[in-house]
């Protein structure tokens, strides 16, 4: 088994931080991104969407996309539960991993992809106007831009900030406070 990963994007970044809270070890082969490695020949022939992670198994089935793999891991080792136990349980867990990745990572994604000067040669083509829609949502063209068409200054926020402010209003505590592992894996994000 082996996990293709990518250190600087979000979703394999998902898969890593699952793989810790379940004390899961995983042969990694490290795609660079940024040097396109996940558009050759090679991984295309894993992963012909060619998007990061993918999980190759013994028996040669690959299996992508972060949550479907985080799900094959919990099969394997349902404890700790990390997708919850019982119907209600699991649909809530469910729920709000959804309501996570539509209204906070995609819009991140968004941002981060058609704004960000590093992402130009990976995301053809980088439209502006995109970013401040994932970002403010509804028709790009009413919303405020300066004349050099990039997003307003709330777009430029990092993602650890655009986290955060959703975390506090989600009410989650800070990490001096028990029982928070959203503030913990704040703190350790850029170890996993």
């Amino acid at each position: 088994m082996k996990l293709y990963d990518s250190r600087m994007a979000p979703n394999p970044r998902r898969v890593r931080i699952f793989l810790a809270e379940k004390g899961i070890e995983v042969p990694t082969e490290q795609v660079d991104m940024m040097a396109k490695q996940h558009l050759t020949p090679e991984y295309t022939a894993i992963n012909p969407l060619q998007r990061m992670p993918a999980l190759a198994l013994d028996d040669g089935t690959i299996i992508s996309e972060s949550i479907a793999i985080c799900r094959y891991f919990e099969a394997l080792r349902p404890q700790p539960p990390l997708f919850g136990t019982g119907a209600r349980e699991i649909a809530i867990v469910e729920m709000w991993n959804r309501r996570c990745e539509l209204n906070l990572l995609f819009p991140v994604a968004q941002v981060f992809r058609h704004s960000h000067p590093a992402m130009k040669e990976l995301e053809v083509p980088q439209v502006p106007a995109w970013a401040l829609k994932g970002v403010l949502g509804g028709d790009s063209k009413s919303q405020p831009s300066d004349p050099g068409g990039s997003p307003p200054r709330t777009a430029r926020n990092d993602t650890h900030k655009s986290v955060e402010s959703v975390s506090r209003a989600g009410g989650l505590r800070h990490a001096a406070q028990p029982a928070t592992n959203g503030w913990r894996w704040l703190a350790l994000l850029a170890t996993v």
